[in-house]
């Protein structure tokens, strides 16, 4: 009788153990799993500058064809626009003769309507063209406000707009060339924004007030 007592206690030890490994094995995923709540620490749009204020934020838009060739640089420092400025673009030629673009004229831009911080300029839009493209502005609250640039250099008014009905958080602004397909044969250009969770919000015509 003695061995069968014997294998009753050694069962009975290899069931406990198994239930304390397992255990074990629960608790190390619970706290791991606490810890990675935990740690999760939302993002928020800083303003762009140093201890000594020597920073500046530069943006060039793209070229357009606005009478002459044209494009928009803006500077900021410290969270606000520094500078607008309308640039007149000539080409000159080069000794290679492939030429090249320098700046022929300059018309200063008085950039209204911005009431809070900018964190980032970028430019966004959907078409065929970068005349369909806007000049954005991503703010320290994650919200983005706009201008048209092509209207805006024409009419000399950078009244800014917005904002933009993303529906989130943004913290940037990808720029996109769409390849061809079946139902858009000529392709495009299109921007998406980069929500702070992560995920991506392709932009759309109905976002804009």
């Amino acid at each position: 009788m003695q061995p069968k007592k014997d294998l009753t206690v050694l069962i009975a030890t290899s069931v406990l153990a198994i239930i304390a490994v397992f255990c074990a094995i629960l608790s190390i995923v619970v706290v791991v799993n606490d810890s990675g709540k935990n740690e999760v620490v939302a993002f928020n749009n800083p303003v762009i500058k140093n201890a000594d204020e020597t920073w500046t934020e530069y943006f060039e838009s793209t070229r357009l064809f606005v009478g002459e060739t044209r494009s928009v640089g803006i500077t900021l420092k410290g969270g606000k626009v520094a500078m607008c400025v309308v640039q007149g673009l000539v080409e000159v030629p080069t000794e290679d003769s492939k030429g090249t673009m320098v700046v022929g004229s300059e018309i200063e831009c008085d950039m209204e309507g911005l009431t809070g911080d900018v964190y980032k300029v970028v430019e966004f839009g959907r078409g065929n063209s970068p005349e369909e493209f806007n000049i954005g502005f991503i703010m320290t609250d994650g919200s983005v406000y706009y201008v048209k640039t092509k209207e805006a250099i024409t009419n000399n008014d950078f009244t800014v707009k917005g904002p933009v009905n993303v529906g989130g958080y943004v913290v940037d602004v990808i720029k996109l060339d769409v390849l061809p397909t079946d139902d858009n044969p000529a392709g495009g250009l299109s921007s998406v924004f980069v929500m702070r969770d992560g995920s991506l919000v392709e932009f759309e015509n109905s976002m804009l007030e």
